[in-house]
């Protein structure tokens, strides 16, 4: 599936009688946005359709009511049905016509070849006839609208429909946003500020959405961009407006990669282990613990949430002395027993689930924690200390992530720290499978 792009951008009305013939700006505030969707997003420019009254390098039809239509033809024709995300972006003159008692306003984009009120409903195009037609032809899918023009009340204006009635897409119809920068009845700020506060918040200028368990991925939704603009507006006294047709009532725009200090897992009452959903996604492990007993169970059940796919790495490490460990309540002999069987168990299933696994005693190096790799590079590492008189598995802890272009010191920092570990002269390895001769 892919994303597209439609962008329309009038800034000249050559023939206009009843508004300015010029919005200055208009065609640059708009080439922003498209290069966001190149750039940020990896729109290829072949799937980015620009409407402009004038020249651009990122034009591909004209600003009059029949290139923009030849322009929704062109983008029903080669997305429908594969377009799973379309993003459009309004911005010219525009009017309001009102709605009848108990009915919604009509919102109003004038063509460039747009004359007066008068005589020239076909020279317009209506917002949402515009936003339920590319919902029903593309199919399934979100789509997310940004509208930069006015919304003043124009009664004479009578629109004539684009005539337009594609088939209906097979894979369904599309979810649909809207964020009008100007409130029913009112201007839009004339400046750029709309479009450069929009640009902002799509990199990552607002409220952060994520995921749990935390990974690091934090999520520019709709909803956070609009509550950031309603925001600043308000500093103006203007406002905007909102609306929607999707079975969710936000949508996340991209994904931002956020190395540093995320939420840890835990589970009921406070108790750490390793979590499933982690052992699934991460291809190569390091546990620095003191039984690890919780451990081969995890494996057992991630094994199978992974598809069967063998971990490529899997190095355990076990304190050699249990008798100053962070388990009050629990006896020496019982903390062997515990650590003893788990090994036998780590044993049992190496060749079976690990492309190498190796078991170590070690002493303990101030912190306790597992440390995660992904195929991607993708790091997650989670520490906590010893306290003593506390249950190591209910201590307080922490998690940091980072991602294979965005390193970050913190999680460098234990990742070596466990290599040094694994090399110290303190720490024995009792089994590695495959065993070094068969290496």
């Amino acid at each position: 599936m892919e994303t597209r792009a439609l962008i329309i951008a009038v800034e000249h009305y050559p023939e206009s009688k009843s508004t300015s013939d010029r919005l200055e700006g208009t065609i640059a505030n708009a080439e922003k946005v498209a290069r966001w969707l190149e750039n940020a997003i990896q729109v290829p420019r072949e799937r980015i359709l620009f409407c402009s009254s004038d020249d651009s390098p990122y034009r591909t039809h004209g600003a009059t009511r029949d290139e923009i239509k030849k322009a929704v033809i062109r983008l029903i024709n080669e997305g429908g049905n594969v377009t799973d995300r379309l993003l459009v972006f309004l911005s010219g003159h525009g009017v309001m016509k009102s709605g009848k008692p108990g009915e919604l306003h009509s919102d109003i984009l004038l063509s460039s070849d747009f004359i007066a009120s008068d005589c020239s409903g076909d020279a317009c195009i209506q917002v949402d006839e515009l936003t339920v037609l590319l919902a029903r032809s593309l199919g399934a899918g979100s789509h997310v609208c940004f509208v930069d023009a006015c919304r003043t009340v124009d009664d004479n204006l009578q629109p004539i429909g684009l005539g337009l009635k594609p088939p209906a897409a097979a894979s369904g119809v599309a979810g649909w946003y809207q964020l009008l920068a100007a409130t029913a009845g009112g201007y839009a700020v004339s400046d750029s500020q709309f479009v450069d506060l929009l640009i902002k918040c799509l990199d990552g200028a607002c409220e952060l959405d994520y995921d749990i368990p935390d990974s690091g991925d934090r999520w520019v939704t709709f909803r956070s961009i609009a509550k950031a603009i309603e925001k600043e507006f308000e500093l103006i006294q203007r406002g905007i407006e909102v609306r929607s047709a999707a079975t969710s009532v936000d949508y996340r725009i991209r994904s931002m990669k956020c190395s540093g200090q995320v939420l840890p897992v835990v589970g009921l009452g406070g108790t750490k282990s390793p979590p499933v959903e982690f052992l699934t996604a991460y291809d190569e492990v390091m546990f620095l613990g003191e039984t690890n007993s919780q451990l081969p169970t995890m494996l057992i059940k991630s094994f199978e949430a992974r598809g069967k796919k063998r971990w490529k790495r899997l190095d355990v490490l076990n304190i050699e002395d249990l008798s100053t460990t962070g388990r009050p309540g629990f006896s020496v002999g019982a903390l062997i027993k515990e650590r003893d069987d788990a090994e036998a168990e780590f044993i049992r299933l190496a060749a079976d689930y690990c492309d190498a696994m190796s078991l170590y005693r070690y002493r303990y190096v101030g912190f306790y924690g597992s440390f995660w790799t992904a195929s991607d590079g993708r790091r997650r590492a989670h520490v906590s200390a010893l306290i003593p008189g506390l249950d190591i598995r209910t201590t307080q802890s922490a998690d940091f992530v980072d991602f294979h272009k965005q390193r970050q010191p913190t999680v460098d920092f234990y990742f070596n720290k466990v290599q040094t570990a694994i090399a110290s002269p303190d720490t024995k390895c009792i089994f590695r499978y495959p065993p070094p001769s068969a290496e």
